[in-house]
């Protein structure tokens, strides 16, 4: 879902990584907050910190920046000793989600724990490794560095503007299909089009989804892959719930648990 990503500073070719921290943004406003800082480490090196800025003087952490908002996406790039970007499609990691903490009987516990691992977007492919991107010119907005999205020569490789997926459907009461779980499904968004730290244009997705298929296909059955056709808008990022997408993407409307998903750029 992204194109372009405007960039503040540069800063891992063979050492040095730089790291953002956009996607986040105040309540009711368009501007998409960001938080740059640059990391050293060797290529076969690994380092570990928390994404809040929360500094841990028992761990090899390095120093990093507080992010501008409470919620929004990390991205890392590579750069040489003169803050250009470079191919490297070497780059790996993992997030890891932790809840707030509880105390319960005197236990202190996190809530929750989830991970996920990290997306990475390869380089041009004629590109030699550690060369830099061409044709990436500033922002005439900004004045600043830009990184590319869109598969064009000397750019980063385009990223899909279509996804299809499973999906759970909401059901936060017990009554309904069986087995009765109670769920909440989510759905992250977020594009790397982006202004940082400057207004941007809302991102519109068409969504579609449908529950699951009878044994007997049917064309006017409303329980073989009915179709809830929606869509959302966001500005940067955001992370929302699915009946608050649409009311109708729940397990007593549908009548199945799961079903499927499709979402498209516009």
């Amino acid at each position: 879902m992204s194109r372009r990503r405007h960039l503040r500073r540069a800063s891992i070719g063979k050492g040095p990584l730089s790291l953002g921290l956009p996607g986040g943004r105040n309540a009711n406003s368009n501007i998409c907050l960001e938080s740059d800082f640059d990391l050293t480490l060797s290529i076969d090196g690994k380092l570990a910190f928390p994404a809040d800025g929360t500094v841990i003087f028992t761990t090899n952490q390095p120093r990093v920046t507080a992010p501008p908002c409470p919620r929004g996406y990390l991205i890392g790039w590579v750069v040489n000793t003169a803050d250009q970007p470079i191919k490297f499609d070497g780059l790996i990691g993992n997030a890891v989600i932790r809840n707030p903490e509880v105390t319960v009987a005197g236990v202190t516990a996190s809530t929750g724990l989830s991970a996920y691992s990290a997306l990475g977007i390869q380089a041009d492919p004629t590109l030699a490794s550690g060369r830099p991107h061409r044709h990436t010119p500033n922002n005439p907005l900004t004045g600043q560095g830009q990184l590319f999205f869109d598969g064009l020569p000397g750019h980063y490789t385009s990223i899909t503007g279509e996804f299809v997926g499973d999906v759970r459907f909401d059901r936060t009461t017990a009554p309904g299909p069986a087995p009765a779980v109670l769920s909440e499904t989510l759905i992250t968004f977020l594009t790397l089009d982006v202004l940082s730290n400057l207004p941007n244009n809302p991102t519109f997705v068409p969504l579609s989804f449908w529950n699951e298929s009878l044994a007997t296909v049917s064309t006017t059955n409303p329980l073989f892959e009915f179709l809830v056709s929606t869509s959302h808008e966001f500005v940067c990022w955001d992370q929302v719930q699915l009946t608050d997408i649409n009311v109708n993407l729940n397990q007593f409307f549908l009548n199945s648990r799961k079903g499927s998903s499709e979402l498209a750029r516009r």
